[in-house]
């Protein structure tokens, strides 16, 4: 009798160890696909074949994340935005010192245009624990959607003096500082209008205006526009010109053949140049200031 109960406990014993290290198989192997997917970039994967790959145990992964928040992003790309939340609120639930779900709701908030909801977990997420560098990358995101470079320098200084030799930290400022700072780039000028032969004689150099009153030149590139109706490009090159309206068009000087047809908007209030390539989408618009009333010499 004694050695029947001893079988059975070593059966079930058995039987346990075998379905825990099963269990512990399949979800390396989920780790190992959802992290390809992700290095990936791509989230390619149906959220309902994610869901059948992900075991019931174990409920974290190697690095104690819990595996429920690796479907996030797939929620996400479905807008399934009430879900993803309910997940990154179940990983809190299951270890709530990785600060994971923090991170993800937001990221979630950030997606869904909530940018203080976004700003308070991504907080929460780097001030709790900054060594994960994907927390101080999340609340950086936030800071240039919202355009706030002040916090982006605060929120430098802090991880600097924690870890001044982390690159990464550095190249994530520099980045995201810039990216703010371009969101403050004046690209509409809402009182363009065309611009007269008369005005637009003289040269022209490129530049970009920001909404505070700063102007950045770009000292490689000058036009000029001549009273002859010439037209010299920042390489010297020299054209005919027509202008109608707010159409330019240029063509060669020697045989007459036009060259390439573009807008050219002028915006009073900014005494801005505009420039739109209209026949290649891909260029985006130019803009410039006049530096001179005269044009370029021959």
């Amino acid at each position: 009798m004694k050695n029947n109960i001893l079988i059975i406990l070593f059966l079930i014993t058995l039987t346990t160890t075998l379905f825990v290290n099963l269990m512990v198989y399949n979800s390396m192997i989920a780790q190992r696909e959802l992290r390809l997917d992700k290095s990936n970039g791509s989230f390619k994967l149906d959220i309902k074949d994610v869901e059948k790959m992900i075991p019931m145990i174990p409920n974290v992964d190697v690095a104690a994340m819990p595996i429920s928040v690796y479907k996030v992003p797939y929620l996400l790309r479905d807008e399934q935005f009430e879900e993803a939340i309910r997940v990154t609120y179940l990983a809190d639930s299951i270890n709530p010192y990785t600060y994971v779900g923090n991170y993800f709701r937001a990221q979630i908030y950030s997606f869904a245009g909530e940018l203080d909801k976004a700003e308070e977990e991504a907080k929460k997420a780097f001030y709790g624990w900054p060594k994960n560098f994907d927390h101080y990358s999340v609340l950086n995101d936030v800071f240039v959607k919202k355009l706030d470079t002040v916090s982006i320098e605060n929120v430098f200084k802090y991880a600097d003096s924690l870890y001044p030799l982390k690159k990464q930290y550095k190249e994530n400022y520099i980045k995201s500082l810039n990216l703010a700072r371009a969101g403050y780039i004046i690209k509409i000028y809402l009182d363009a209008e065309p611009i007269n032969n008369d005005s637009l004689v003289g040269q022209w150099q490129r530049m970009y205006e920001y909404s505070y009153g700063k102007v950045v030149y770009d000292p490689n590139t000058v036009i000029s526009f001549s009273n002859q109706k010439y037209f010299k490009d920042t390489k010297g090159a020299k054209y005919k010109y027509t202008l109608e309206g707010t159409d330019l068009s240029l063509f060669f000087i020697s045989n007459g053949a036009m060259i390439k047809k573009m807008n050219l908007s002028y915006s009073p209030f900014n005494n801005t140049l505009i420039l739109i390539d209209t026949e290649n989408s891909e260029n985006p618009p130019q803009y410039f200031k006049k530096i001179s009333s005269q044009p370029a010499l021959p």
